[in-house]
């Protein structure tokens, strides 16, 4: 069973791009992404953001869709409800709303969708990285290229490596009510009674997983010793190398037109 926020083998440029470089790549368009409330920037970052993600992760539309589809949800109506209960005012009227009388201008409209479009860039950012990245590689790239102690990168590789996990067995906790006959009742009071019967089981599974990981790494002697040998060697390629430079670059100018004031970090009808 292939789960959704899980690494997955490929041969794609993302795949073969070292585990850092991708690192800083996802840091790099939330930084630009939650930088301002512009629609266009907004949409060029999404933009590019679906590119890395079908042509350089070679992940298909029906993927992502399948994976953020609930996120996805979740952002247009966000946008609806942001659009319809935003108090500033715009100079540019689209229409009024009959039953509240509520006027709808332009400037909300795309304040709204930026915030939108932000929020969901960020999942796919996400979603790329996860589907392209071995937890194993980000630590061993971490304590091998950028030679941090590898305690903090392994820390990291243990919470990647717990999304899977906690996913897989609320997927069996779910199938386990239904061979019961405990299904999924219609309704907001059925949703809540489900996330009710779901959550309890599966906090007491991750205090259970913590207990036993912590069990293991002490047995195994792990931070008895200042350095740990890996069986794998993991180096910056000089793709990655141009795309964590030119991420940096690209950061540091778009804070810089903001600071400058040639950019608008704060919405404005004006």
């Amino acid at each position: 069973m292939q789960l959704t926020y899980q690494y997955r083998a490929g041969k794609s440029f993302m795949h073969r791009l070292d585990p850092v470089s991708k690192f800083v790549w996802m840091f790099s368009v939330s930084f630009v992404a939650f930088g301002t409330f512009i629609l266009w920037a907004q949409v060029i970052v999404t933009a590019v953001t679906f590119y890395f993600a079908i042509i350089l992760a070679r992940l298909s539309l029906r993927e992502i869709w399948r994976s953020t589809w609930i996120f996805a949800l979740a952002c247009v109506s966000y946008v609806v409800v942001q659009t319809i209960l935003l108090s500033p005012q715009g100079a540019r009227l689209l229409f009024v709303l009959p039953l509240i009388q509520k006027p709808i201008y332009l400037e909300v409209v795309e304040y709204a969708t930026a915030v939108g479009l932000r929020i969901y860039t960020v999942f796919v950012v996400a979603l790329v990285f996860i589907r392209t990245t071995h937890p194993r590689d980000l630590a061993v790239g971490f304590v091998q290229i950028l030679n941090l102690p590898y305690k903090v990168p392994y820390a990291l590789f243990i919470a990647m490596r717990t999304i899977p996990v906690v996913e897989e067995e609320a997927k069996n906790i779910i199938a386990a009510h239904r061979v019961r006959g405990i299904g999924e009742r219609a309704g907001l009071r059925g949703r809540v009674e489900s996330a009710k019967r779901l959550t309890i089981p599966l906090l007491i599974r991750a205090l259970r997983d913590a207990s036993t990981t912590t069990l293991s790494m002490e047995c195994r002697g792990f931070g008895a010793f200042p350095r740990r040998t890996s069986v794998d060697t993991i180096r910056m390629t000089r793709a990655g190398k141009l795309l964590t430079w030119g991420c940096v670059a690209a950061v540091l100018l778009w804070y810089a037109l903001i600071v400058a004031g040639v950019l608008h970090l704060r919405y404005s009808v004006t």
